[in-house]
């Protein structure tokens, strides 16, 4: 959940994620993340400040069984198609959700 000033133009979140076997030497500073792929721009509600969502799905993620699991979320403000908004947006809350089992 996130909201901006903004009344109109998008934002684009990159949200991605590290996942590690417990115990073992992984840095989550500094290695590779998944990032999830053919994120776009979600727009911004039409009311300044009004609290917007973007649901994002991990479709194929490489998670196994007692991994830790490192998140990250980012805004890329230099894709000038996909974030036109032009203020700040501040991430409020973020919701995980697991499926377990197949």
């Amino acid at each position: 959940y996130w909201i901006t000033a903004d009344t109109s133009g998008k934002v684009d979140w990159e949200p991605g994620y590290i996942a590690a076997i417990a115990g073992s030497a992984t840095n989550f500073d500094t290695s590779a993340r998944t990032d999830l792929t053919g994120s776009t721009g979600s727009s911004v509600n039409g009311t300044a400040n009004a609290v917007k969502d973007s649901p994002y799905t991990l479709t194929s993620p490489t998670i196994a069984s007692d991994d830790m699991v490192s998140f990250r979320l980012n805004r890329d403000a230099s894709d000038t198609t996909e974030d036109t908004a032009a203020s700040d947006a501040r991430v409020i809350s973020v919701r995980l959700k697991f499926l377990v089992g197949s």
